[in-house]
């Protein structure tokens, strides 16, 4: 479970997109729970959230 950097949230959608790509072979193979790294900081708009979690 992890690492996402909650930074990437701050920065927007192509920096979730980047760090999902880093994770992408984890992910593949099951068993890896995809997670921000510590709270969503509060900068991190609804619309950012929830194109995160898609």
């Amino acid at each position: 479970m992890g690492g996402v950097n909650k930074i990437a949230l701050i920065l927007g959608e192509k920096a979730i997109d980047s760090t999902i790509e880093k994770l992408r072979s984890i992910l593949e193979t099951g068993g890896y729970i995809p997670m921000v790294d510590h709270r969503c900081p509060p900068e991190v708009s609804y619309r950012i959230y929830l194109y995160y979690l898609t």
